[in-house]
């Protein structure tokens, strides 16, 4: 493992030196969030899949954009990238003397550093900061001896290390098949004991935290109507353009108004009554090119119809549209169970002498999606 010092710069120029790990095997780069919010970056929430010794986990993060480069750079010199964040980032506690093993081994004088304490580094950079940690340069002492190795961030120590530099602890624990068999009996006897007696306060899977989290972290009020992050559930890089396919199924969806003039009309006042109230928008032509490098995701629309309600019209997004094996829908998480418990609302009937109910009229179409998210769904009218 190679650690460098590295500069990182704030979005108002201000920066910050610290240890980082320089870890090829990471594809994205990571940084304390203590130490983001000290350089007082700012992004957005997101989710990823997280791949580790210990399988693959959902994890929602923020994504900043920040300058890095070697202790003596200046910010316009360094190497933006995208880092995301994660709390309590760290890596074990060990320290090193490096001035010790310069001592002993002299091609080690390079190495600008005397000392390396991991609870002091806060960034991984991984291998979108390639350029930045890419070896340029190596001095090798033999066998079972330390490599100096200089990366553009500046020369580093890494391979074996001597025995004596480690603060080593280990803790052991023994049970024998006797001790396990008799563990599991009296376990099984308080679970008997403790029955009905205590209930898990949160129930909810980790896919559902995890939406939570997101929706938390990304609802606000922008003085007109409240904005909230897509629940992604962290696979969205899968979506590929589906242009083709939803041109299609317009095509399909004209020939259908074409023979009904009247769903015609009443289709058609579902567009422009949305456009009238800011529900939907009209892309202009530099919208559009502005997308071409992005993610788009084109949501397929139709008419459903009511029968207790023989003359409304409602115009709905089939988001479970697949194209290429994949849907919107794939892409998102569904979400926690917000609904009241049917027993709690009975209950509450009795509490009171006088109970409301009350509906919000197209609850759905009134809040917005968050800039960040909103050019990947469009409509195809």
């Amino acid at each position: 493992m190679q650690i460098a010092r590295a500069r990182i710069f704030g979005d108002d120029g201000q920066f910050e030196d610290t240890l980082a790990v320089c870890d090829t095997g990471s594809t994205q780069t990571w940084m304390d969030e203590d130490f983001l919010e000290k350089l007082e970056l700012r992004g957005e929430p997101v989710s990823l899949n997280v791949t580790g010794i210990h399988g693959t986990q959902i994890t929602t993060c923020r994504a900043v954009q920040a300058t890095n480069g070697p202790t003596n750079c200046m910010q316009d010199k360094g190497k933006l990238l995208t880092i995301h964040s994660q709390k309590n980032l760290e890596i074990g506690t060990s320290s090193y003397n490096v001035q010790e093993m310069k001592e002993k081994y002299p091609y080690l004088k390079c190495v600008g550093f005397t000392q390396i304490d991991l609870k002091k580094f806060a960034i991984f950079l991984g291998q979108n900061a390639y350029e930045l940690i890419r070896p340029v340069e190596y001095k090798y002492g033999g066998e079972n001896k330390p490599w100096a190795i200089k990366l553009p961030l500046g020369w580093t120590v890494t391979g074996p290390v001597p025995i004596n530099q480690l603060k080593l602890s280990a803790a052991c624990h023994v049970a024998n098949d006797d001790d396990m068999k008799l563990a599991e009996v009296v376990r099984k006897w308080w679970d008997m004991e403790s029955y009905g007696t205590f209930t898990v306060a949160d129930k909810r899977i980790k896919e559902d935290k995890l939406a939570s989290e997101i929706l938390n972290l990304t609802i606000k009020f922008n003085g007109e109507r409240y904005e909230v992050g897509l629940l992604w559930n962290g696979e969205q890089a899968a979506l590929s353009n589906n242009f083709s396919s939803a041109l299609g199924q317009l095509r399909g969806l004209q020939r259908r108004l074409q023979t009904n003039e009247l769903l015609k009309v009443k289709y058609t006042e579902t567009i422009n009554s949305d456009l009238s109230k800011g529900y939907i928008s009209i892309l202009s032509s530099s919208d559009l090119a502005a997308t071409i490098n992005q993610q788009v995701w084109y949501v397929p629309h139709h008419p459903v119809f009511n029968p207790h309600k023989p003359d409304k019209v409602r115009r709905v997004g089939n988001a479970a549209s697949k194209f290429r094996g994949t849907s919107f829908n794939d892409m998102l998480l569904a979400g926690p169970d917000l609904l009241a418990s049917l027993m709690g609302i009975l209950a509450r009937f009795r509490e009171n002498r006088y109970a409301l109910s009350a509906d919000i009229e197209e609850m759905f179409l009134r809040r917005n999606v968050l800039t960040l998210n909103r050019l990947h769904i469009e409509e195809m009218c």
